[in-house]
Protein backbone atom coordinates (compact mmCIF):
# COMPACT_ATOMS: atom_id res chain seq x y z
CA UNK A 1 0.00 0.00 0.00
CA UNK A 2 0.86 3.28 -0.27
CA UNK A 3 -0.23 7.00 0.13
CA UNK A 4 -2.34 8.82 -2.29
CA UNK A 5 -1.03 12.77 -1.12
CA UNK A 6 2.00 13.59 0.66
CA UNK A 7 1.07 14.87 3.67
CA UNK A 8 3.28 17.40 5.80
CA UNK A 9 4.53 14.89 8.02
CA UNK A 10 5.83 13.16 5.27
CA UNK A 11 6.87 15.48 3.32
CA UNK A 12 9.31 16.40 6.36
CA UNK A 13 10.27 12.27 6.30
CA UNK A 14 11.01 12.51 2.85
CA UNK A 15 13.04 15.97 3.13
CA UNK A 16 15.15 14.37 6.13
CA UNK A 17 15.79 11.27 3.99
CA UNK A 18 16.81 13.12 0.87
CA UNK A 19 19.16 15.32 3.21
CA UNK A 20 20.76 11.78 4.69
CA UNK A 21 21.27 10.94 1.22
CA UNK A 22 23.00 13.86 -0.52
CA UNK A 23 24.90 13.82 3.03
CA UNK A 24 26.37 10.64 1.86
CA UNK A 25 26.59 11.11 -1.89
CA UNK A 26 29.83 10.97 -3.53
CA UNK A 27 29.64 11.36 -7.12
CA UNK A 28 31.10 12.74 -10.53
CA UNK A 29 27.65 12.75 -12.26
CA UNK A 30 25.93 16.28 -13.48
CA UNK A 31 22.78 14.26 -12.31
CA UNK A 32 21.26 13.62 -8.89
CA UNK A 33 18.72 10.06 -8.79
CA UNK A 34 17.18 9.16 -5.67
CA UNK A 35 14.75 6.57 -4.67
CA UNK A 36 12.31 6.09 -2.01
CA UNK A 37 9.28 3.59 -1.67
CA UNK A 38 6.58 5.91 -1.12
CA UNK A 39 5.27 2.78 0.85
CA UNK A 40 7.89 3.13 3.35
CA UNK A 41 6.63 6.62 4.60
CA UNK A 42 3.26 5.54 5.78
CA UNK A 43 2.27 7.65 8.95
CA UNK A 44 0.50 4.77 10.66
CA UNK A 45 -0.71 1.39 10.93
CA UNK A 46 -3.68 0.51 8.26
CA UNK A 47 -6.05 -2.44 8.65
CA UNK A 48 -6.15 -4.16 5.22
CA UNK A 49 -9.68 -4.51 3.48
CA UNK A 50 -11.92 -6.77 2.17
CA UNK A 51 -13.51 -6.93 -1.52
CA UNK A 52 -16.44 -9.43 -1.39
CA UNK A 53 -17.91 -10.24 -4.41
CA UNK A 54 -21.58 -11.48 -5.10
CA UNK A 55 -22.06 -14.73 -7.00
CA UNK A 56 -24.22 -12.56 -9.19
CA UNK A 57 -21.49 -9.80 -9.71
CA UNK A 58 -18.67 -12.62 -9.72
CA UNK A 59 -20.52 -15.03 -12.28
CA UNK A 60 -21.14 -11.77 -14.78
CA UNK A 61 -18.25 -10.35 -14.89
CA UNK A 62 -15.71 -14.19 -15.62
CA UNK A 63 -18.93 -15.30 -17.82
CA UNK A 64 -18.40 -11.30 -19.48
CA UNK A 65 -14.30 -11.74 -19.79
CA UNK A 66 -14.38 -15.38 -21.10
CA UNK A 67 -17.18 -15.10 -23.73
CA UNK A 68 -16.11 -11.49 -25.38
CA UNK A 69 -13.02 -11.84 -27.57
CA UNK A 70 -12.65 -8.33 -27.30
CA UNK A 71 -11.53 -5.72 -24.37
CA UNK A 72 -14.45 -5.06 -22.54
CA UNK A 73 -14.73 -3.09 -19.70
CA UNK A 74 -17.59 -2.49 -16.95
CA UNK A 75 -18.82 -0.62 -13.96
CA UNK A 76 -19.32 -2.06 -10.77
CA UNK A 77 -22.17 -1.22 -8.25
CA UNK A 78 -20.18 -0.90 -4.54
CA UNK A 79 -21.59 -0.44 -0.96
CA UNK A 80 -18.96 -0.10 1.92
CA UNK A 81 -19.35 -1.58 5.46
CA UNK A 82 -16.88 0.41 7.40
CA UNK A 83 -17.58 -1.66 10.66
CA UNK A 84 -16.33 -4.79 8.74
CA UNK A 85 -13.74 -2.81 6.26
CA UNK A 86 -15.73 -4.54 3.56
CA UNK A 87 -16.06 -3.62 0.04
CA UNK A 88 -19.39 -5.52 -0.97
CA UNK A 89 -19.35 -5.38 -5.45
CA UNK A 90 -23.11 -5.76 -5.66
CA UNK A 91 -23.38 -6.46 -9.21
CA UNK A 92 -21.44 -5.07 -12.64
CA UNK A 93 -23.07 -3.19 -16.03
CA UNK A 94 -21.25 -2.78 -19.22
CA UNK A 95 -21.34 0.63 -20.21
CA UNK A 96 -21.10 2.19 -23.94
CA UNK A 97 -17.72 1.96 -25.60
CA UNK A 98 -16.08 1.26 -28.00
CA UNK A 99 -13.65 -1.94 -28.20
CA UNK A 100 -10.67 -3.70 -30.49
CA UNK A 101 -8.50 -6.44 -29.41
CA UNK A 102 -6.67 -4.49 -26.82
CA UNK A 103 -8.76 -0.99 -26.04
CA UNK A 104 -11.60 0.20 -24.83
CA UNK A 105 -12.35 3.79 -25.34
CA UNK A 106 -15.50 5.69 -24.80
CA UNK A 107 -17.40 8.99 -26.23
CA UNK A 108 -17.90 12.01 -23.58
CA UNK A 109 -21.18 12.54 -25.03
CA UNK A 110 -22.63 9.11 -25.32
CA UNK A 111 -21.41 8.24 -21.38
CA UNK A 112 -22.76 11.60 -20.54
CA UNK A 113 -26.27 10.36 -21.68
CA UNK A 114 -25.70 6.85 -20.23
CA UNK A 115 -24.43 8.27 -16.58
CA UNK A 116 -28.07 10.33 -17.11
CA UNK A 117 -30.30 7.28 -17.58
CA UNK A 118 -29.24 5.54 -14.95
CA UNK A 119 -31.39 6.02 -11.74
CA UNK A 120 -29.64 7.70 -8.44
CA UNK A 121 -29.50 4.47 -6.19
CA UNK A 122 -27.64 2.80 -9.10
CA UNK A 123 -25.64 6.29 -10.17
CA UNK A 124 -24.10 6.76 -6.80
CA UNK A 125 -22.74 3.03 -6.08
CA UNK A 126 -21.02 3.41 -9.36
CA UNK A 127 -17.84 2.77 -7.40
CA UNK A 128 -15.81 1.00 -9.57
CA UNK A 129 -14.15 0.54 -13.53
CA UNK A 130 -12.72 -2.71 -14.70
CA UNK A 131 -11.91 -4.03 -18.21
CA UNK A 132 -10.63 -7.29 -19.44
CA UNK A 133 -6.61 -7.90 -21.05
CA UNK A 134 -8.45 -10.91 -23.07
CA UNK A 135 -5.23 -12.96 -22.73
CA UNK A 136 -2.84 -10.28 -21.81
CA UNK A 137 -1.19 -10.36 -18.69
CA UNK A 138 -3.67 -8.60 -16.12
CA UNK A 139 -1.60 -5.53 -14.99
CA UNK A 140 -2.65 -2.40 -15.76
CA UNK A 141 -1.08 -0.79 -19.19
CA UNK A 142 0.35 3.05 -19.04
CA UNK A 143 -3.11 3.98 -20.78
CA UNK A 144 -4.81 2.34 -18.11
CA UNK A 145 -2.86 4.05 -15.36
CA UNK A 146 -3.49 7.43 -17.25
CA UNK A 147 -7.11 6.53 -17.17
CA UNK A 148 -6.85 6.14 -13.75
CA UNK A 149 -5.27 8.99 -12.52
CA UNK A 150 -8.04 11.35 -14.63
CA UNK A 151 -10.70 9.75 -13.06
CA UNK A 152 -9.24 9.95 -9.64
CA UNK A 153 -9.17 14.04 -9.55
CA UNK A 154 -12.89 14.27 -9.35
CA UNK A 155 -12.66 12.76 -6.21
CA UNK A 156 -13.63 14.06 -2.86
CA UNK A 157 -11.49 13.85 -0.43
CA UNK A 158 -13.85 11.05 1.43
CA UNK A 159 -14.62 9.00 -1.60
CA UNK A 160 -13.00 5.72 -2.61
CA UNK A 161 -13.00 3.79 -5.82
CA UNK A 162 -11.61 0.65 -7.27
CA UNK A 163 -10.06 -0.41 -10.17
CA UNK A 164 -9.61 -4.04 -11.64
CA UNK A 165 -8.40 -5.85 -14.76
CA UNK A 166 -9.37 -9.33 -15.13
CA UNK A 167 -8.22 -11.82 -18.42
CA UNK A 168 -9.67 -15.04 -19.49
CA UNK A 169 -7.41 -17.28 -16.71
CA UNK A 170 -8.62 -15.29 -14.02
CA UNK A 171 -5.86 -13.74 -13.22
CA UNK A 172 -7.22 -10.36 -11.35
CA UNK A 173 -5.46 -7.12 -10.61
CA UNK A 174 -7.17 -4.72 -8.27
CA UNK A 175 -6.58 -1.65 -6.30
CA UNK A 176 -8.71 0.17 -4.09
CA UNK A 177 -7.97 4.60 -3.78
CA UNK A 178 -9.06 5.06 -0.46
CA UNK A 179 -8.83 9.03 -0.19
CA UNK A 180 -10.42 9.04 3.42
CA UNK A 181 -7.53 7.07 4.63
CA UNK A 182 -5.11 8.87 2.12
CA UNK A 183 -3.96 5.15 0.91
CA UNK A 184 -3.56 2.76 -2.01
CA UNK A 185 -4.45 -0.67 -1.03
CA UNK A 186 -2.42 -2.79 -4.11
CA UNK A 187 -3.81 -6.24 -5.21
CA UNK A 188 -1.16 -7.86 -2.26
CA UNK A 189 -3.02 -5.88 0.54
CA UNK A 190 -6.26 -6.88 0.00
CA UNK A 191 -8.60 -10.42 0.75
CA UNK A 192 -10.95 -11.28 -1.64
CA UNK A 193 -13.65 -13.42 -1.05
CA UNK A 194 -16.97 -14.60 -3.42
CA UNK A 195 -19.87 -15.34 -2.05
CA UNK A 196 -20.05 -19.03 -3.18
CA UNK A 197 -16.85 -20.03 -1.58
CA UNK A 198 -19.33 -19.38 1.92
CA UNK A 199 -22.02 -21.19 3.10
CA UNK A 200 -25.01 -20.18 0.88
CA UNK A 201 -26.97 -22.85 2.77
CA UNK A 202 -26.59 -21.72 6.13
CA UNK A 203 -29.85 -20.11 6.92
CA UNK A 204 -31.90 -22.40 5.10
CA UNK A 205 -30.58 -24.84 6.94
CA UNK A 206 -31.17 -23.31 10.18
CA UNK A 207 -34.85 -22.02 9.32
CA UNK A 208 -34.90 -25.95 8.20
CA UNK A 209 -33.80 -27.35 11.28
CA UNK A 210 -36.59 -25.91 13.45
CA UNK A 211 -38.90 -28.76 12.02
CA UNK A 212 -36.82 -31.05 12.76
CA UNK A 213 -37.45 -32.35 16.74
CA UNK A 214 -34.39 -34.15 18.01
CA UNK A 215 -34.80 -37.53 19.87
CA UNK A 216 -33.35 -38.47 23.11
CA UNK A 217 -33.22 -41.07 25.58
CA UNK A 218 -35.58 -40.20 28.44
CA UNK A 219 -34.48 -39.69 31.44
CA UNK A 220 -35.52 -42.01 34.35
CA UNK A 221 -37.54 -39.60 36.26
CA UNK A 222 -39.35 -39.21 32.29
CA UNK A 223 -39.59 -43.41 32.19
CA UNK A 224 -41.14 -43.28 35.69
CA UNK A 225 -44.26 -41.32 34.91
CA UNK A 226 -44.52 -42.31 31.04
CA UNK A 227 -47.49 -44.13 30.83
CA UNK A 228 -47.66 -47.14 28.24
CA UNK A 229 -51.05 -46.66 26.84
CA UNK A 230 -51.05 -50.11 24.42
CA UNK A 231 -50.01 -52.34 27.68
CA UNK A 232 -52.76 -50.79 29.30
CA UNK A 233 -55.23 -51.49 26.55
CA UNK A 234 -54.08 -54.74 26.19
CA UNK A 235 -54.04 -55.79 30.06
CA UNK A 236 -57.71 -54.67 29.93
CA UNK A 237 -59.55 -56.04 26.48
CA UNK A 238 -57.06 -58.26 25.82
CA UNK A 239 -56.50 -57.23 22.22
CA UNK A 240 -55.46 -53.71 20.68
Amino acid sequence: MKPIKISDAQKTLLLNDFKKFLDKLRSNEDKIKYDIKIDNILEQQIEKPTVFFTKLAKDKMVYLVDKCDKEVAWHGLVTYDKAENTYVIEDIIVYPQTATATTVTTDDAEIANWFNSLDDDTFFKIRLQGHSHVNMSSSPSSTDTTYYNDLLQNLGDDDYYIFMILNKKNSLFINIYDYAQNVIFETKDITIQYEEKLDPYKEWYEQSMTMVKEVRPKSKKEEENYFDYTSWWRERYGHF
